[in-house]
């Protein structure tokens, strides 16, 4: 049941942002270039035609026709493989490497290395992930030739495609690393001190069967917790990223969805089935991830359940 209620939840949560989105970018094209129609009788087309998109989408997965005239769900999965493949591999990177620094930190608390750490994630959640990537592609693309500036040329084949990962992945997991990495190291030195270690000790657990049975779970809990935001701190990010390293993935496709060049500069000029497509993509992979760390942390902390009687999460 528990499952259910959150899925239903978060199909409706959904369901309100992508009705919200629609409602906005139609009132934006309206103050843009038809402000002399009178407000209510937008409202009043928008809503029809609201009604009638809604009802393509769940009847026939019918997300409408770009102004080009392709269909906006084919133009959106043609893009979605490179954007998918750079946010989730920048999440493994990130989440994994930010729980074996944090470990090592604290197993090594107040020793050099702990401080190089300490350091380090200083230095990543300071500076801002476009800088990293103007850092990344003019040293190591442009002036050192050890990763491809561009991905135009190097596309294409296993080692290319893997190649051009590499630094729209680095500079987009370089803030939660160091954010994720302190998250944890400190969660774990409080579990280490709270006073249940002492009743630990008292039973015979040596050092590392505490650390593996109980703080490493109990530090894990806030980190999971984190990593919504953090993804969508990186989903934002990529809008920068994918837009600085030329890559032809999903954000910059919703960015061709709301402006339009003209002469040397852009306008507004909203495709909205394809600002709706590209949109629901994102909005998926957020509530996707929400789902599963939500099963996660029930899993991982039996006192974090759904309260039928009181219908809040505990």
């Amino acid at each position: 049941r528990y499952l259910v209620i959150r899925i239903v939840w978060l199909l409706a949560m959904c369901w309100f942002s992508l009705t919200i989105l629609f409602f906005s970018l139609n009132i934006g094209m309206w103050r843009f270039w038809f402000s002399a129609q009178p407000f209510t009788e937008v409202m009043t087309n928008t809503t029809r035609y609201y009604i009638v998109y809604l009802s393509r989408v769940m009847s026939q997965w019918d997300w409408g026709l770009t102004q080009a005239g392709d269909h906006a769900w084919d133009i959106m999965m043609e893009k979605a493989p490179i954007s998918l493949r750079i946010n989730l591999i920048t999440l493994v990177v990130y989440v994994t490497l930010s729980i074996a620094l944090g470990f090592i930190a604290a197993r090594r608390e107040n020793r050099l290395i702990d401080q190089a750490i300490s350091v380090m994630t200083l230095i990543f959640s300071s500076v801002p992930n476009f800088i990293w990537v103007w850092f990344l592609i003019f040293f190591f693309g442009f002036r050192w030739e050890i990763l491809p500036p561009q991905p135009h040329g190097v596309e294409g084949t296993l080692t290319g495609n893997m190649l051009i990962l590499i630094i729209p992945v680095v500079s987009l997991a370089l803030y939660p690393l160091g954010k994720l990495t302190a998250l944890f190291r400190g969660e774990f030195l409080h579990a280490q001190r709270a006073h249940y270690s002492t009743l630990l000790r008292v039973k015979g657990l040596t050092t590392t069967q505490m650390a593996r049975r109980h703080w490493f779970k109990d530090a894990l809990v806030p980190i999971l917790g984190e990593i919504p935001n953090t993804f969508v701190f990186v989903l934002s990010s990529s809008f920068l990223i994918e837009r600085f390293y030329s890559i032809n993935g999903v954000t910059l496709l919703f960015f061709d969805a709301l402006f339009a060049p003209m002469s040397d500069t852009y306008v507004l000029s909203v495709d909205l089935p394809l600002a709706m497509t590209t949109t629901a993509f994102f909005i998926f992979l957020i509530l996707t991830l929400v789902l599963i760390v939500d099963l996660l942390n029930a899993w991982l902390d039996p006192r974090i359940r759904f309260n039928n009687k009181e219908n809040i999460i505990t």
